[in-house]
């Protein structure tokens, strides 16, 4: 089913004529969580195509109440998440899917921006990668994709927020490493496509 489901979202890949910059980054084994900037509906299966291994997302619910969109995410593999509550199930699919040494994928946003400029990261990408101590993959899309204006994605190196693995989990810590996720996101959008970042 992955070759198959992967096969359908290269052709998407090449609809928008998708063009990667650093795509040596996303070489991954075990654990690790790819996040991405949120434009279009079809940003997670352009992500999706990117990897050899299977990439398992969490969406917001209300993706999940429509069939062809419901149809297709569940079998690469994504998950729901109720927003605008404490969502233990999605927080404990998150946790398994990374303590089983799989791909967690995550749009930190939490909903696609209109404008294309990054917006407020919830926190939970923080306490995923500190609680099971694993590598983040940043991966950008500079500015919106059409048909008519191809996909430029850089995908960042893959990091750790191994200082704060040992620390208690306060609001205070929560929100310092945000921050520096958020951040690392912005210094790769902000750099012009195809420069070093």
């Amino acid at each position: 089913m992955f070759r198959l489901l992967h096969f359908f979202s290269r052709i998407v890949f090449f609809t928008y004529r998708t063009k990667i910059y650093r795509k040596e980054n996303l070489v991954t084994n075990g654990r690790t969580i790819a996040i991405c900037n949120h434009l279009k509906l079809t940003d997670p299966i352009i992500v999706f195509s990117m990897f050899k291994r299977q990439v398992n997302f969490i969406a917001k619910a209300e993706m999940f109440k429509i069939k062809i969109i419901k149809f297709f995410i569940t079998r690469i593999g994504a998950f729901p998440v109720e927003r605008d509550k404490n969502d233990l199930k999605a927080v404990k699919n998150c946790l398994n899917v990374l303590n089983n040494d799989k791909i967690l994928g995550i749009f930190p946003e939490g909903t696609r921006s209109k404008t294309g400029e990054l917006l407020k990261f919830e926190p939970g990408i923080a306490v995923f990668a500190i609680k099971t101590k694993s590598p983040i993959i940043p991966i950008v899309f500079h500015g919106k994709y059409s048909l008519f204006n191809r996909a430029k994605i850089t995908v960042g190196e893959k990091f750790e927020l191994s200082q704060f693995y040992e620390k208690k989990l306060t609001p205070e810590i929560l929100n310092e490493a945000i921050n520096i996720v958020r951040n690392t996101m912005l210094e790769i959008q902000q750099q012009p496509f195809g420069e070093k970042v």
